[in-house]
């Protein structure tokens, strides 16, 4: 797609019903577009069902940049994020790309390989 073309998701002035997950500030959020295709609700069942104790350990070194399930601390759940890098010794600071929120792990307890059909959807 060059620079004089642009993806447009929606059309202009299209009303589209989201679910705010995160919100920063006023200017800094994360909203989940609700759509008929229930995409959302479908990666959020399989990760429910997501076994950690059978899923395998990320490789090291665990990578910038890469998709895994990590745990929530505050709710003792497992989601879809990313590695954004590491920010102490033996500390990684995730993205929830499922959600928006950001939060610091240790690698060896809360972070796991997903498995292959939850790394379909689109993060």
């Amino acid at each position: 797609m060059s620079a004089q073309q642009s993806e447009t998701l929606f059309e202009p002035y299209a009303e589209i019903k989201v679910e705010i997950t995160d919100v920063t500030d006023a200017s800094h959020f994360h909203v989940r577009v609700l759509d008929k295709s229930n995409v959302h609700k479908k990666i959020d069942d399989a990760m429910a069902k997501f076994d950690s104790e059978s899923a395998e350990e990320l490789e090291r070194p665990i990578k910038k940049g890469t998709l895994c399930a990590a745990l929530n601390a505050s709710d003792k759940s497992w989601y879809r994020a990313r590695v954004i890098g590491t920010v102490a010794k033996g500390l990684i600071e995730v993205y929830f790309i499922d959600y928006g929120n950001h939060e610091t792990v240790r690698p060896e307890m809360d972070l796991r390989k997903l498995p292959a059909h939850l790394l379909a959807y689109e993060p």
